[in-house]
């Protein structure tokens, strides 16, 4: 069985989450969850002008946003947004957009970062 983990670090500690996930599906679940988001594999590839223009560039490019990154950066906005939203319905009605407006503010330039694991 492998196992997704989930860690969360903060000035109050640091906690991890496991969920186990059969071992012959693990290899699809970025894919679908990718799928799901609309990772696409290639790009356009922002040198290219036109086949005359730019003859040794190709209208498109490797995606360079890993489709672990993408689907990373895809949870981790739908948690955000889902704070926001479980934050402001807690607030009073006067408060709420405002609460709202100031959570979003606060976690716009967060952002997934690659780990290594040892």
């Amino acid at each position: 069985m492998a196992t997704i983990t989930f860690t969360v670090t903060s000035p109050a500690g640091t906690e991890s989450y496991e969920a186990p996930y059969p071992d012959d599906e693990i290899g699809k679940l970025f894919p679908a969850l990718g799928a799901e988001y609309g990772y696409q594999a290639t790009v356009p590839n922002p040198a290219f002008v036109s086949a005359e223009e730019t003859p040794a560039e190709t209208e498109t490019i490797t995606n360079p946003q890993t489709i672990a990154e993408f689907v990373l950066e895809n949870i981790l906005n739908e948690v955000k947004r889902q704070y926001s939203v479980t934050s402001a319905r807690f607030a009073s009605e006067p408060v709420r957009k405002a609460e709202s407006d100031r959570v979003k503010n606060k976690l716009k330039d967060v952002k997934p970062k690659k780990k290594k694991v040892a």
